[in-house]
This record gives C-alpha cells, sequence and structure tokens, in this order.
C-alpha cells in the first residue's frame, strides 16, 4: 500500500507527464484542425480572379456595355437516371461607373439548371453567340421557358439587350458563358471580339 506522504515527492512529476500529454493531445487537435482548413481558399484564386475581372473589364470596354458577366457550369448531383444535374451560376461581374452590381438577385443567379435554357445553350452550341433584345424575346426562342426564365434573369436587373458568347474548352465542351449587357438595346455590328475574350477566358480558366 502506497502512503500519501510517499506520492508527494513525485506529484511534480505525475502533474508535468499529465500536462504534457495534454499538450500532446490539443496539439493533435489543432494539427486535425488546421488541415480541414487547408481546404479553404488558395492564395493563387486571388491571382486567378484578378485575371478573370481584367478580361471582362476589356469586353465591357470593347462593347461600351454596362455590365459583363461571367457565368460558369457546375456539375451537380446525378439523378436517379444518372444524367448530371447541370447547372450555371454568376462568378464574376463588372459594371460600368454608376451601374449598380446585381447584388441582391443571387437567388436568379445561382444555380440555374440548364434544362431551363435549352433553346438559348443550343443557340449558343451552334453559333457561339447570341444577340437577345428583351422586347423581341418571344419570337427568338422556341421553347417557352427559356424565354420567361431569361427575362426573369435579366429584366431584374434592367437589361434591355445583351451579347452571349459561349467559352470553350474544345469542341464539345461548354465551360461557361460571357454576357455583356446594356440597359438600352445597341446594335452590335460583329461579336467577333467577344469571342476573342472568350477564348482568354478559357485559357485562365483552364490554368
Amino acid at each position: 500500500r502506497v502512503e500519501m506522504k510517499e506520492l508527494i515527492p513525485h506529484l511534480g512529476e505525475l502533474l508535468s507527464v499529465v500536462l504534457v500529454s495534454i499538450a500532446i493531445l490539443g496539439f493533435s487537435k489543432i494539427k486535425e484542425w488546421l488541415k480541414v482548413k487547408e481546404k479553404g481558399m488558395d492564395t493563387g484564386q486571388v491571382d486567378y480572379n484578378n485575371r478573370i475581372h481584367d478580361i471582362l473589364v476589356e469586353t465591357r470596354t470593347l462593347f461600351d456595355a454596362d455590365r459583363a458577366k461571367l457565368f460558369q457550369f457546375k456539375n451537380g448531383s446525378h439523378y436517379a437516371s444518372g444524367s448530371s444535374e447541370q447547372k450555371l451560376s454568376l462568378t464574376h461581374v463588372v459594371c460600368a461607373p454608376g451601374i449598380a452590381n446585381p447584388i441582391g438577385l443571387e437567388t436568379y443567379l445561382m444555380d440555374v439548371r440548364v434544362s431551363f435554357l435549352t433553346s438559348f445553350l443550343s443557340e449558343i452550341v451552334e453559333k457561339g453567340h447570341v444577340i437577345v433584345d428583351i422586347d423581341d424575346i418571344d419570337s427568338k426562342f422556341e421553347n417557352h421557358s427559356d424565354i420567361v426564365f431569361i427575362r426573369q434573369l435579366f429584366t431584374q436587373s434592367g437589361t434591355k439587350c445583351f451579347l452571349a458568347s459561349g467559352i470553350r474548352a474544345g469542341k464539345n465542351k461548354l465551360l461557361g458563358i460571357v454576357f455583356v449587357t446594356w440597359r438600352q438595346c445597341r446594335r452590335i455590328h460583329s461579336p467577333a471580339p467577344i469571342l476573342a475574350k472568350c477564348e482568354e477566358l478559357s485559357a485562365n480558366l483552364l490554368n
């Protein structure tokens, strides 16, 4: 039987062992927490976003547009059939001086299902670009859901006319769509400048 008085000289050592054990356990927990935090934003993302922003600024300026927007495709979950629930979301936007960002419209601009835009996307795939006057949109697309959804997407921000062009990665893959928009209708003589900018965006998105 060990008497308390015999343990007293060793209490300091025991306490040290306990504290060291607690510290080791604490550090391991902190290490695990830091591993989770490593999944946060890579600082290289800042440079990436700056490059995208600069290209959009140049695109907006070329067309003297009110806004230039980049929507990117993303794969969602999968349906029971196995098909992908692909979506389109606004990821970057630049505005002319005095033109407001579409803040507060995130509900309309995020996670847009591509199945709502079949006629619109078909034209993007076939022609590479689409020019739309919102007032004449009823005669522009065959699919009524496209008409309703595009009108909802753009009239919320006061858009009257837009030019859209697909960003391709090879022949059969679209990475996203660039929109340049105006609050007043404009005659667009050639979409060539936006097609060139889409090639720049493709290179940067894949980098």
